[in-house]
């Protein structure tokens, strides 16, 4: 698991609904040292409460957003790596704060 894939889909993620749910499976099974998901699509599903099918659109749609890529590794085996990133304006810290954030009342900004 990696908690920082997921708190980087969770802040900077343009996905919504069934695809949001399956980016944050996918992070949440992220394996850092093969720099690859490794959850499968009915693990996916499970997780989102969807169908094969919703998760494989969803898998679509990500790749279109440009947050992730599907690749073939050199042992022939296709996987989705992460290529989301911070934006130019991100604080980079564990909370990825933009200049955009707004505190919630009665929280400082600090």
């Amino acid at each position: 698991m990696s908690a920082a894939h997921v708190a980087m889909v969770l802040a900077h993620s343009r996905s919504k609904s069934v695809a949001r749910l399956v980016a944050i499976g996918l992070a949440d099974g992220y394996d850092v040292d093969a720099n690859c998901a490794v959850a499968s699509i009915s693990e996916l599903a499970r997780l989102a409460n969807a169908t094969p099918a919703q998760v494989e659109q969803s898998l679509r749609t990500l790749v279109r957003l440009g947050e992730w890529a599907q690749v073939t590794r050199p042992d022939g085996l296709r996987v989705v790596r992460m290529t989301l990133g911070c934006p130019i304006d991100c604080d980079r810290t564990a909370m990825h704060r933009t200049q955009w954030d707004v505190p919630a009342p009665g929280v400082s900004a600090a």
